[in-house]
């Protein structure tokens, strides 16, 4: 369990780090040498984790997805219409 847990928060770090740098720097411009560096962990285990740029940016994707669709869910679950709730 705790394994599981250390690879979680690892995977976190890499998608949280890979985001930020995908940002700044576009695709093309970032290199997974950054992203694990800005994660503070070796190009050896965001293999592990993801095995490529390509992989490791659908899971950005992924995380930005699940995220606007929580923020439409909760948006709509209030008594005021949705786009109020969403513009306040």
């Amino acid at each position: 369990m705790v394994k599981q847990e250390r690879a979680a928060r690892t995977r976190e770090a890499l998608v949280r780090a890979a985001a930020h740098e995908f940002e700044h720097t576009g695709y093309e411009g970032t290199s997974l040498t950054r992203v694990a560096g800005a994660a503070g962990i070796s190009v050896g285990a965001l293999t592990f984790h993801f095995s490529s740029k390509a992989g490791l940016a659908q899971a950005v994707r992924t995380r930005g997805d699940a995220a606007v669709r929580a923020c439409v869910a909760e948006a709509g679950a209030g008594t005021e219409p949705a786009l109020d709730s969403v513009v306040a």
